[in-house]
């Protein structure tokens, strides 16, 4: 795939580390994202897109986010486009998952990709700030309809059409499954999240190439307070991280 010299800039600064050395190979069925992925989200962003249109993207190509949050044993379930956070909140995407490690629902948030992380002083900057809000609003309102909202998820999911690569290319929708109804049913209560979900917020936003070394630093710092409820991601760690999955599933 022909890249301009700014999509080229990006491609390499999202496989500087940590990414397949053999990225034409990766396969659709891993829902991680090989070498044309990558280049097609290394050119959203050159264009420095505006957030509906990362929102699209993301939509359209699961694999990124599938990738980003997976496990190492692959139980994806369903990807959620959009969903109804009670009567006043949607979040952007939410990913149903499991694992030895238990059943998982992550809620996502996506904010531009040229928005700033923070100020100058290092405090949340607006975009950050907003996002960091929202997902509080969500914690607050999980925490009083945890039960009924899981049902409801679970439904949800049950309900979406079976993932199918070309109709989601023309249109996403609410999202789609990646098994049977009764799997995935049956899956979310083998591994015990009706009693217990496991709920992670997850924040999709900036560039860490356009971040100073101070506040790459903050980032880091935020990220390892917050981790065991919430993580800040900039877009190329969503790109660099997703593609590393086929190697975790094949033991690599």
């Amino acid at each position: 795939m022909a890249l301009s010299p700014e999509a080229a800039k990006v491609l390499a600064q999202i496989i500087t580390l940590g990414t397949s050395d053999d990225l034409s190979e990766q396969e659709d069925a891993c829902f991680s994202p090989g070498y044309d992925h990558l280049c097609l989200l290394s050119g959203l962003l050159a264009n420095e897109p505006r957030e509906e249109e990362l929102q699209q993207f993301l939509a359209k190509h699961p694999h990124f986010l599938l990738g980003l949050l997976g496990s190492n044993d692959a139980g994806d379930l369903a990807y959620l486009i959009k969903p109804h956070v009670g009567t006043k909140h949607k979040a952007d995407f939410g990913l149903l998952m499991t694992s030895q490690a238990g059943a998982r629902l992550t809620l996502v948030e996506i904010e531009p990709s040229v928005a700033n992380l923070f100020t100058r002083n290092g405090t949340p900057a607006k975009r950050l700030q907003t996002a960091l809000g929202q997902i509080l609003d969500w914690q607050q309102w999980i925490s009083e309809h945890r039960s009924s909202y899981i049902r409801d998820i679970i439904d949800l999911a049950k309900s979406l059409p079976e993932y199918n690569k070309e109709h989601v290319l023309s249109e996403p929708g609410r999202g789609y499954r990646f098994t049977t109804p009764e799997d995935i049913e049956e899956l979310w209560r083998i591994f015990g999240s009706y009693e217990d979900p496991r709920i992670r917020y997850i924040i999709v936003i900036g560039r860490w190439s356009s971040l100073s070394k101070e506040h790459q630093k903050r980032l880091l710092s935020f990220n390892r307070e917050h981790s065991a409820s919430q993580i800040v991601y900039t877009y190329e760690q969503v790109g660099r991280q997703a593609n590393s999955r086929p190697l975790i599933l094949d033991g690599g």
